[in-house]
């Protein structure tokens, strides 16, 4: 397999990350769709953020991308999705009188932080984090690095898409409600963003941010939003929120 290489202007010598490995995950569940495939024992890893500086940066700004979980990449080589991710902001850095000229570096974070390249396949990774109790602590911790790092970027957009086939829902929508609480504490001074294209206008028929994958790469751009407090509370006392195009009330 031909591993990713980061675009040129990343500063590749300074890149950070947090990878790191699970050790001993042995309950995995089998995956049933691909004739019995299971994870390899000690071979799981989790990422909560990943840093990449520019070469030649003229300000020290940071944009922030919320996506669902990582695929590869970490300090030494990308993927596919960061790719796209770096290629679009290239793109907003030489745009006629961009305000984006000042990013110094780029962030990602995700809803989940367990490495897995196939979504179809994700759920069964976090069933098997429940079973040995390690999912809640992950996710604190992921829930954490993501307001510090939403808190500390001037520019933030959201790519995480629909919740993925084998993956609880209700999960799904208990962590980006989390990320939408601390986004509506830090809007006032950031500007956050949604993916769109052409063909693909505001949130998915699910109403989540389009992941920058399903998109056309060519004519992609960026919508400003805002995240809206519901009056409203469910049973269990939770206040939760919604995402709302910036331009349209």
């Amino acid at each position: 397999m031909i591993n990713k290489q980061y675009l040129d202007f990343i500063d590749r010598e300074n890149i950070f990350s947090d990878k790191e490995e699970i050790a001993k995950v042995e309950t995995f569940l089998s995956f049933e769709r691909n004739n019995g495939e299971k994870i390899a024992e000690n071979e799981l890893f989790v990422r909560h953020v990943l840093e990449l500086p520019l070469k030649k940066a003229t300000g020290s700004k940071k944009i922030c991308f919320c996506l669902m979980n990582p695929s590869k990449a970490d300090m030494q080589n990308s993927d596919d999705t960061v790719n796209i991710v770096l290629k679009f902001v290239e793109k907003l850095m030489i745009e006629a009188n961009s305000q984006f000229k000042d990013i110094g570096a780029v962030v990602v974070v995700n809803l989940f932080p367990t490495y897995e390249t196939r979504s179809t396949f994700l759920g069964t990774v976090i069933k098997g984090l429940q079973k040995t109790n390690k999912l809640d602590h992950l996710l604190f911790i992921n829930q954490t690095e993501i307001m510090k790092q939403v808190k500390n970027s001037e520019w933030i957009i959201l790519g995480w898409g629909n919740c993925p086939e084998n993956l609880s829902a209700n999960l799904h929508k208990t962590e980006t409600n989390k990320i939408l609480a601390a986004l509506y504490k830090v809007q006032k001074e950031s500007s956050i963003y949604i993916f769109e294209d052409k063909k693909n206008k505001g949130l998915t028929i699910k109403k989540h941010p389009r992941h920058p994958r399903r998109l056309h790469t060519d004519t992609s751009k960026i919508s400003e939003i805002k995240i809206k407090k519901n009056n409203k509370q469910g049973n269990n006392k939770i206040a939760t929120y919604e995402i709302k195009l910036k331009n349209k009330g």
